[in-house]
């Protein structure tokens, strides 16, 4: 029987199904990306063909995806100035700065001296003000920040002055590959806080200084380049996926579920892995189920309601998908969506031992998002399975609200809980390239 997991492990190459196998080696690095153009991603959404199918260690015929082209890297470069190899594991200078700071000789002055358990759980909360991938990401923004400072020799006691936080984004903006702009604009947003934070707002804070705002601006003019965007998984690419989920697999029932229920309902991938069991409630139409759009609403003020009636189409049903889960791993509170070792069989002759580890191991992490849809989209044969991700659901359902539904953007933006406009727009003016062209209406 094999031991449960505290998340999806890698498998050892050898001749398994491509669902069984670590998304590096032979088929290509995941981690590889390139931007595309519309008229070239249009060209690979309607191009998409079948490959040849190989034979697994099970005699199962899987298909071997073709080798995907060459993709630029989705991260920058290290910083030159960043010695990773000897960097230190912990929090930089400026990061620490962060971390919410209560006087514990005041709290032990006050009342009877019992207060250290009620201060250490009021840090606790304190710190998760932020969301933790914000707080991860501003932490590595700000020791980049520090590393770029120490190689310089400019001293780091707060407030650091405009001129050197110019130079930083400059320098950020000239490495090779460049940066995505949302990367700069997340380092800024990162400076901003660590000053905010420490006492130095309005004008006061060097973040908003007006000469960094102008260098912000050129940057932005200047050096235009385009957001890497996830591939949009639409209902065609979300049903092969699907088909390809080996049903005699623990993994292949959980995989199914979580690639319907997150595209039905327009999920974060950490929204989606944030379902608990009590969310699902079965009803006579389907599923309501209860989203909290944690992004653009943190403190939980506007929980969703969405209803997910039954399929029509009885394998890309998300109602029965989520039931099989469900019942097949036996979960009746707590998270909707957990660990499985990728070769647990539903037939196993333990299979109440495995139902009862499946039970018993924490929540899936959000980053595990993006490697099923990888493993999914190479399972299904896609040749460009690196360019999927955990937002391609989100970003494929919006595309096909738009190109089957006819939703407008606001209706788009309410069913996946965005605040800004601009960012459906984005994902939805493919979809629109032909709704009734000007140059259509010329006459030609």
């Amino acid at each position: 029987m094999p031991p449960a997991q505290p998340a999806d492990p890698p498998v050892p190459r050898r001749a398994t199904p491509p669902q069984e196998e670590a998304l590096t080696g032979r088929h290509g690095e995941h981690t590889a990306a390139t931007t595309a153009t519309a008229a070239a991603e249009l060209a690979a959404r309607t191009a998409r063909r079948g490959v040849v199918a190989t034979a697994s260690a099970d005699g199962a015929a899987t298909p071997a995806p073709a080798k995907p082209p060459a993709r630029r890297p989705r991260q920058p470069i290290a910083s030159p100035w960043h010695d990773r190899a000897a960097a230190s594991p912990a929090p930089s200078t400026l990061a620490r700065l962060l971390d919410a700071r209560l006087d514990a000789a005041v709290a032990a002055e006050l009342g009877d001296g019992t207060l250290t358990a009620d201060l250490a759980s009021a840090l606790d909360f304190a710190n998760r003000a932020k969301a933790d991938n914000t707080r991860r990401a501003y932490a590595a923004d700000l020791a980049d920040l520090e590393a770029y400072c120490r190689h310089h020799e400019v001293p780091l006691p707060l407030p650091l002055p405009p001129a050197v936080l110019g130079a930083y984004l400059s320098a950020c903006a000239r490495l090779r590959p460049p940066p995505a702009l949302a990367t700069l604009a997340r380092r800024l947003a990162a400076m901003r806080k660590l000053h905010e934070l420490n006492g130095f707002k309005g004008l006061d804070n060097p973040g908003q200084h007006p000469d960094l705002l102008w260098v912000w601006q050129g940057i932005r003019n200047q050096l235009t380049w385009s957001q890497e965007q996830a591939a949009p998984a639409a209902t065609a690419e979300i049903r092969r996926m699907v088909e390809a989920c080996p049903d005699h697999l623990y993994i292949g029932v959980r995989d199914k579920a979580l690639l319907l229920l997150g595209y039905a309902l327009l999920t974060r991938r950490s929204e989606l892995v944030h379902l608990d069991v009590e969310d699902l409630v079965l009803v006579e139409q389907g599923l309501v189920a209860t989203v909290w759009r944690r992004k653009t609403d943190p403190e939980g003020k506007d929980v969703q309601l969405v209803a997910i009636p039954y399929g029509t189409h009885l394998v890309t049903c998300p109602v029965r998908a989520w039931l099989a889960w469900r019942d097949a791993a036996g979960l009746q509170t707590g998270a909707a969506f957990r660990p499985v070792h990728p070769r647990a069989r539903l037939d196993s002759p333990d299979a109440t031992a495995i139902r009862a580890q499946i039970q018993a191991v924490p929540r899936l992490r959000a980053e595990k998002v993006s490697l099923l849809l990888k493993r999914a989209a190479q399972r299904a044969g896609f040749p460009d399975w690196p360019a999927y991700s955990g937002h391609s659901p989100r970003r494929g359902a919006a595309v096909e609200l738009r190109r089957r539904a006819r939703a407008t953007d606001i209706e788009i933006a309410e069913a996946g809980g965005w605040r800004n406009l601009d960012q459906v727009r984005r994902y939805t003016r493919l979809a629109a390239l032909w709704e009734d062209p000007p140059a259509g209406r010329l006459g030609l």
